[in-house]
């Protein structure tokens, strides 16, 4: 993984003293990568998710649900390493609950295949965090004079890694491209990619988008999109191989690079909209070869890279 140090360097033009939430932002992008990557390996490892018709599906509302709760929890708590414990029974309970329903009653008695009914599955998990960490808070409020509560000892632990003010602004913010971030990377929708191929994207790649996401909001302006650009090459170019899709991503990062040796914020200096005009002009359910072949470029990948920049 490509390390490019965005949390050293200030969000703001404001002194570094006053940039209290560096600490705090990067252990919420290191620890939901983690997540991520967990709930993919736990997901990819159950021979009942493999067998259902909307595997993909099943694998994606999964993680929409553990993001969701990775932002409430946190702004519960103001904590990550309780937040992440939450993801991870939130986890745990959605496989259970999955593994279960298929067991038990997936099948009717004629045996005809019963649809899957996945709100069930996401109140149950909401259920077993959320919904318990609220009451835990409740429960605190209650108990604050003794501090006897389970949430008052739970918030007890690492106090110093808690965010307030401005700290937790800024974290409330940065969660809310994480999930877009995300599912846009991995790519649920492609046709041959499996759960093993988007461990190895998230493994190599999350953490260094989900960093520009955070630290380079000038990537997710209206007119210069960077995850605009992402999608659009998914769905003109349907048929890349695994591994020039992988080839992309270094590509582009390899272009941010650049950019920032050169001392531009990016703004300014992208070029999403004409380039996702081009390729939706260009493309049609194309493979990258195709494209390299009657645009004549001779490195597909990186020349694909460059027509954001």
């Amino acid at each position: 993984m490509l390390n490019m140090n965005f949390a050293n360097e200030p969000l703001t033009g404001e002194d570094e003293g006053e940039d209290i939430s560096a600490k705090t932002l990067q252990d919420l992008i290191k620890k939901y990568e983690s997540i991520v990557y967990d709930y993919l390996a736990i997901m990819n490892s159950s021979e009942t998710v493999k067998s259902m018709e909307s595997s993909k599906y099943t694998v994606q509302l999964g993680l929409n649900a553990i993001t969701h709760i990775y932002k409430i929890a946190f702004c519960m708590t103001k904590n990550v390493a309780t937040t992440a414990d939450l993801c991870q029974k939130g986890i745990y309970c959605f496989i259970e609950y999955i593994e279960q329903t298929y067991k038990l009653g997936y099948v009717n008695s004629s045996g005809t295949s019963l649809q899957f009914d996945y709100m069930d599955a996401i109140v149950f998990i909401y259920d077993k965090t959320i919904s318990e960490l609220r009451g835990e808070c409740n429960k605190g409020e209650l108990d604050e004079r003794t501090g006897s509560s389970t949430f008052t000892n739970i918030l007890s632990v690492s106090q110093s890694h808690q965010a307030y003010g401005a700290d937790l602004l800024r974290c409330k913010v940065a969660l809310e491209q994480f999930g877009k971030v995300a599912s846009v990377l991995v790519w649920f929708s492609h046709p041959k990619m499996n759960v093993t191929d988007q461990m190895e994207i998230v493994d190599a790649h999350l953490i260094d988008f989900l960093e520009y996401a955070v630290y380079r909001p000038a990537l997710l302006s209206p007119s210069n999109n960077l995850f605009l650009f992402l999608e659009t090459v998914q769905e003109k170019i349907v048929r890349m191989e695994r591994t020039e899709y992988l080839d992309f991503l270094n590509a582009l990062k390899k272009q941010i690079r650049k950019q920032m040796k050169r001392g531009n914020n990016m703004n300014g200096f992208l070029n999403i909209l004409p380039a996702c005009i081009y390729l939706k002009t260009i493309c049609s359910e194309s493979s990258l070869k195709e494209i390299a072949e009657q645009e004549k470029w001779k490195r597909g990948s990186d020349d694909l890279a460059k027509l954001a920049f």
